[in-house]
């Protein structure tokens, strides 16, 4: 009994000792760290096991670390820069070279495509150009008197130009390409252009010299010479065009003028929101049956069937081209010219002037009439017969010499400025 009594309590006390040694090394901080284990974060978990790396190799890591971070700065900024002096080369240079190269191919496709439509080939879809600002090419002058725009462009010799702002003209010209010219109020050493073609005829530059000859025979010539030049013009254009000049007057004939290109020609571009057109060939406008028909319905009235018989003239002779005019002999021009419908010696006149090379070719109407009286001292006559007309023109040929023309040019502004002022006086 007493064995088993103290065994028991041997027991007992045995337990008792085993619970106080498990519980000896357990603090409350432990206890109160497992119960928080679940809170600690991955990041508190790394920055413990810095202590596992001595100091002295932290020191030299983090050291390489800085300068490898340097060096890496100081590359990036350095390739950095070249990038950026290479992005900028590129769009200096690159991108007005694909302009330039763009602006070539556009042209050289608006050539082959007007040689397929002259040659009968179908030409494929024209682009529009939308010209919002120009680059402009500055033609110097030898000085300020030899060249005005406005007194050549607007002045009757061609019907094609438009003036779409203050001293701006755009026109297509040679089939297919869209010109614009400039010239300043006050700077008339020197004009704007925007084109691909030289426009003023001035053969062997003595325009200067004819001058002064002109003067010692007519001094009033003096003031009208200044800045007034005679243009060089497409031959076949210029023919359908002086055809519509029949009792007609300038901003009708460039209406009529314009009322072709829209109907039959091709569109070339847009200039200012404006659309051009090119003049169309012969070829094109003898294969529409109804040209004639169409023509009276835009209002041309009997000049439709002058230019329909024309047309088909050109067109029906393959062997012959209004070009080869310009190598033949005045008289030979004129008389060929005349054998066209609605061509008369005016007409013939006009046309050998301004597109077949003819310097010696003298225009006579109404104007030139009135300036051939005053200076013989006559009555303006009423009508000009073709008699009278071969009478003031070798008047003039044998005033003015080989380049009569180019001074009837002259003489033909002065007369007309002085009608418009007139009108100016009489509006006021």
């Amino acid at each position: 009994m007493t064995l088993a009594f103290d065994n028991m309590k041997v027991k007992e006390i045995n337990e008792n000792e085993q619970d106080l040694d498990d519980s000896f090394y357990i603090t409350e901080d432990e206890e109160e760290i497992e119960n928080e284990e679940s809170t600690e974060t991955l990041r508190d978990r790394i920055l413990a096991l810095q202590d596992i790396i001595p100091y002295a190799t932290r020191k030299r890591l983090k050291k390489i670390v800085l300068n490898t971070w340097d060096n890496s700065w100081k590359i990036a900024t350095v390739l950095g820069r070249v990038g950026w002096s290479l992005a900028t080369t590129s769009i200096l240079v690159g991108i007005p070279a694909m302009v330039a190269y763009d602006a070539e191919m556009f042209w050289t496709q608006l050539e082959n495509e007007q040689k397929m439509h002259q040659q009968g080939g179908q030409p494929g879809q024209w682009r529009l150009v939308l010209m919002t600002s120009y680059n402009w090419e500055i033609f110097s002058l030898k000085d300020d008197r030899q060249l005005r725009l406005r007194k050549v462009l607007p002045t009757g010799q061609s019907f094609v130009w438009r003036e779409l702002k203050d001293n701006e003209w755009t026109s297509v010209l040679y089939g297919s390409f869209l010109v614009t010219l400039k010239q300043l109020e006050g700077e008339y050493n020197q004009f704007y252009f925007f084109c691909h073609k030289v426009l003023i005829e001035d053969p062997d530059g003595h325009i200067q010299s004819l001058i002064k000859i002109w003067r010692q025979k007519d001094n009033a010539i003096a003031d009208t010479c200044v800045g007034n030049r005679v243009l060089r013009l497409e031959p076949f254009p210029t023919l359908i065009s002086f055809i519509c000049s029949s009792n007609n007057n300038v901003p009708r004939i460039s209406s009529m003028v314009l009322n072709i290109c829209k109907k039959y020609g091709n569109l070339a571009g847009l200039v200012e929101s404006e659309k051009f057109y090119t003049f169309p060939s012969i070829e094109v406008m003898a294969k529409c049956e109804t040209l004639e028909e169409d023509l009276r319905i835009l209002g041309f009235g009997y000049r439709a069937k002058y230019i329909h018989k024309t047309v088909q003239n050109l067109f029906n002779d393959p062997k012959f081209s209004l070009e080869s005019l310009r190598s033949a002999s005045y008289e030979e021009t004129i008389k060929k010219l005349l054998s066209f419908s609605g061509v008369g010696p005016k007409v013939a006149e006009c046309i050998a002037l301004m597109s077949l090379d003819k310097t010696m070719a003298v225009p006579v109407d109404t104007h030139i009439a009135t300036v051939w009286a005053n200076k013989n001292g006559r009555k303006k006559p009423a009508s000009v017969s073709p008699k009278l007309h071969d009478e003031m023109k070798e008047y003039f040929q044998s005033l003015y010499g080989e380049y009569a023309g180019w001074a009837h040019s002259m003489l033909f502004t002065r007369e007309l400025t002085k009608r418009k002022r007139k009108a100016e006086e009489i509006n006021d």
